[in-house]
């Protein structure tokens, strides 16, 4: 549980350092995407 606590936090900051900017959705998503492709791996 507190991994999906730190992952989501994560997201989160990403989502407000990115606020301002149209391509926002593209940052998250790709972060998310490294997130998903790690955990597959290990």
């Amino acid at each position: 549980m507190a991994d999906g606590v730190i992952v989501g936090s994560a997201i989160v900051k990403r989502i407000a350092s990115h606020q301002q900017d149209p391509a926002m959705i593209g940052h998250v998503a790709e972060f998310v995407r490294s997130l998903k492709s790690v955990m597959a791996v290990g």
